[in-house]
């Protein structure tokens, strides 16, 4: 599943030029476009990529005016606009191949696995191994192979995507499931997050060591004791549901 976004900002800028070298003052009339190009980029579960920059007549980036010629001239501005339209054909297909290049993760085994299932309210109905009812994390490996994931990273700030790294010896099984308890309790014995989760709603991200964002989740606010799940398991879109602690969402 591919997603290929690019925003293009215009910003156009009116310039009077003042010229007093002359014994009669003149000025002129000009346009600046600046053309600003923003490419966000997905492949599968590849980390989002922004790319920024300004287009030139030359078929690069970098910043400058596309063109400054007078607004009188018909012309110059024909002229220019095909200048601006051979860069938009240069730059395009060299920026795509780019992006491609970077996105060598998702032929990875981690990138089949992903954040399944959260649960933010979780009051009476599944206990941890000290019998505390406590905010929970599922992730799902949607690959046949089993996967250590020592070393990788559960977080609940894009600030820090590195809040609590998994521990050493930590094995997801082929098609498996994994529960990470969010209960702010890394005294306790298993799998258990140094941050809970909120009721309010936020974000979750599943990280490589590398720092490389492999998937997310944004979650709405929520007062029940239901889960925002994958429907269908591994791969579907999110959703209030009944939970289903490490097992399928189906």
């Amino acid at each position: 599943m591919t997603s290929f976004l690019m925003i293009f900002k215009i910003e156009l800028v009116f310039l009077t030029y003042y010229n007093f070298t002359s014994d009669v003052p003149e000025t002129t009339n000009s346009i600046c476009i600046n053309i600003n190009i923003h490419l966000v980029y997905k492949i599968f579960d590849c980390t989002f990529i922004l790319f920024e920059g300004k287009l030139s007549d030359h078929g690069i980036l970098n910043d400058f005016n596309i063109f400054r010629k007078d607004l009188m001239s018909k012309p110059n501005r024909s002229k220019n606009l095909t200048k601006l339209k051979a860069g938009i054909v240069i730059i395009i297909p060299a920026l795509i191949a780019l992006f491609q290049a970077g996105c060598e993760k998702d032929n990875t085994p981690e990138s089949s696995i992903v954040i399944n299932e959260v649960m933010p309210v979780n009051t009476s109905y599944i206990a941890d191994q000290n019998g505390e009812f406590d905010d929970w994390i599922e992730l799902h490996n949607n690959s046949s192979l089993s996967f250590d994931i020592s070393g990788y990273y559960l977080s609940d700030s894009k600030k820090k995507i590195s809040k609590w790294k998994i521990p050493a010896g930590t094995t997801i099984s082929g098609n498996g499931y994994l529960v990470f308890w969010a209960d702010k309790d890394t005294l306790q014995t298993g799998l258990h997050t140094n941050f809970k989760l909120s009721s309010d709603g936020e974000k979750v991200y599943f990280v490589t060591p590398d720092f490389l964002i492999i998937d997310k989740v944004e979650y709405p606010a929520q007062s029940e004791q239901l889960s925002y799940s994958r429907n269908p398991d591994g791969t579907g879109f999110f959703r209030w549901q009944s939970p289903t602690f490490n097992s399928s969402n189906n």
